[in-house]
């Protein structure tokens, strides 16, 4: 389960808390966190058809769906290739339903799906001070609010499970994709073997799966550092916390994020962040100094350099810890749903309205696909959609 499902399931839960009846609507594929849906008191919705029809058809149909459902309010997100046709279809709503696109990525193909159909929807929100500052700039005149992610804290049993500040060996960990591209974890063998080198007593936990985790253990293998890393592959969100209690220091040298969910947790637990500094998005969770320190992007000696304080100066580390912990108070799961709570009820007061009525335009966005996907398979069968493809030299 990934940082933005998390969300998408504490948002729900919180809502149902404060008295709304949530359904959770999958239309492409259902992933393994589809079934904690359920599990956690919500209702879960699977709209088939992604790969059977058309995608302007799908799109269609999750449109009739949606307004069969009669919702009030329909929240978009995790705009995907494979996650389009809710935001495709906002025409064929009525127009007294809000639609609020929930963005949370730092990417322009985010972007630019998320604020498509940007006459239908009522108002945005970004979960980074970045990503609502620039939907914002492209949105073209429509609102877009900043509501930070809400996270839920470990118990406080787990909690007094946590490591020594002058425990060794210092251990560092790292919680996410294993993806070179977004989060830069090639940049993990070099931050270890230059901390071996100075001799600190380290030890690093690595979880998490992705495309690139053989190349990373090679990495590891060839500078000789297998015996202080361990790479325990994927584990349910709930056996993270106890990673992060043992943990004295996270390590995150991402190129780009939205508002991660790991350094917020690390700091639930007193785990210190030691992340790249992303301009208005880990600089706003993370007090430089105080509460974690932010480094620049593949800046290994600046990595090595901050753990090295912290591992030598026990007292420095438990200050920073504690300190992490109350500014984890800043983004809990209560906080979050309030806030969507006070923009919900400002919009049905009527505060952010439709610019024009969503029945004046087509009941599906065909900007929201690209033009091969628009062209009827049977024609790609032909191969007439290469032929275009190489007359234009588009893909």
């Amino acid at each position: 389960m990934g940082g933005a499902e998390l969300v998408i399931l504490n948002l729900g839960r919180s809502l149902r808390k404060i008295g709304y009846d949530v359904t959770i609507v999958s239309t492409s594929i259902i992933g393994d966190w589809f079934n904690q849906i359920e599990k956690n008191g919500l209702k879960a919705l699977h709209i088939e058809g992604r790969f059977k029809r058309h995608p302007y058809i799908h799109a269609w149909h999750v449109g009739k769906i949606l307004r069969k459902k009669k919702f009030k309010i329909v929240i978009l997100t995790k705009f995907t290739n494979s996650e389009r046709f809710s935001q495709a279809s906002l025409n064929m709503l009525p127009d007294h339903v809000i639609a609020i696109p929930w963005i949370h990525n730092d990417t322009l193909s985010t972007y630019r799906t998320a604020l498509t159909n940007r006459e239908a929807w009522n108002v945005s929100v970004g979960v980074g001070v970045r990503v609502a500052e620039t939907a914002e700039k492209m949105s073209k005149g429509k609102p877009v609010l900043h509501i930070p992610n809400g996270l839920e804290s470990p118990s406080v049993e787990l909690l007094e499970t946590g490591r020594k500040a002058d425990a060794r060996p210092f251990r560092l960990c790292y919680l996410g994709r294993l993806q070179q591209v977004q989060k830069g974890i090639f940049n993990l063998p070099a931050i270890l073997d230059l901390c071996c080198q100075k001799k600190f007593e380290v030890f690093l936990d690595i979880v998490g799966d992705g495309s690139d985790r053989e190349e990373l253990v090679r990495r590891f293998e060839r500078l000789g550092l297998m015996d202080c890393v361990e790479i325990h592959g994927p584990v349910p969100h709930d056996d993270i916390f106890k990673f992060l209690c043992r943990a004295h220091v996270l390590l995150m040298p991402s190129y780009y994020e939205a508002m991660p969910c790991v350094p917020i947790e690390a700091q639930f637990c007193g785990c210190v962040p030691i992340v790249t500094k992303l301009p208005g998005v880990t600089d706003t969770i993370i007090d430089n100094g105080q509460t974690g320190i932010l480094v620049d992007a593949d800046d290994i000696n600046g990595f090595v350099e901050a753990i090295g304080v912290l591992a030598n100066d026990p007292m420095r580390w438990k200050a920073m810890s504690e300190a992490g912990q109350n500014r984890a108070g800043k983004f809990t799961v209560e906080t979050m749903g309030q806030r969507f709570d006070d923009l919900i009820q400002a919009c049905l007061r009527g505060k952010y309205t439709l610019h024009r009525p969503r029945r004046t335009w087509l009941p599906v966005n065909p900007l929201s696909f690209t033009w091969r996907e628009v062209i009827p398979r049977e024609i790609h069968r032909l191969g007439i959609g290469n032929r275009i493809r190489t007359l234009f030299g588009k893909s």
